[in-house]
């Protein structure tokens, strides 16, 4: 949950940044926020409405009293990490590079799923012990 909060926030420090007048926001839904509540308290509600069913979605994973039986299965684990990848980490990753770089959003968002993936290998690996 903190690694995909941190490249949620990546893309909204990024934007917060970047953007000085609504207009230049590409999301027609943030521009409309940006423009009935600023560029900040727009964006911070659009982010925080956007994000909110992530949040509801891994903490029902975290907190639920016992294991689920699909998200006990590591195929159901990994297929659900593959979709944060690829519609959470990597949607947010080519939202905050394409403030940066000029390019194609697939790409940025092939490249932020595959640094998600790559990332959660690293803190989920545990070392064999003989």
């Amino acid at each position: 949950m903190l690694l995909l909060s941190l490249f949620i926030l990546l893309d909204y420090l990024v934007t917060l940044v970047m953007i000085s007048y609504p207009h230049e926001e590409a999301n027609a839904l943030a521009r409309v926020f940006m423009e009935m509540f600023g560029v900040t308290v727009g964006l911070t509600f659009f982010s925080v409405l956007v994000n909110l069913p992530i949040y509801v979605i891994l903490g029902l994973f975290t907190f639920y009293p016992q294991p689920l039986s699909f998200a006990s299965s590591p195929l159901a684990c990994s297929g659900l990490d593959v979709v944060f990848a690829w519609f959470v980490a990597g949607a947010h990753f080519s939202g905050a590079l394409s403030w940066v770089l000029i390019g194609p959003s697939l790409l940025y968002q092939s490249i932020g799923a595959g640094l998600y993936l790559f990332l959660l290998f690293i803190v989920n690996w545990k070392p064999k012990h003989d």
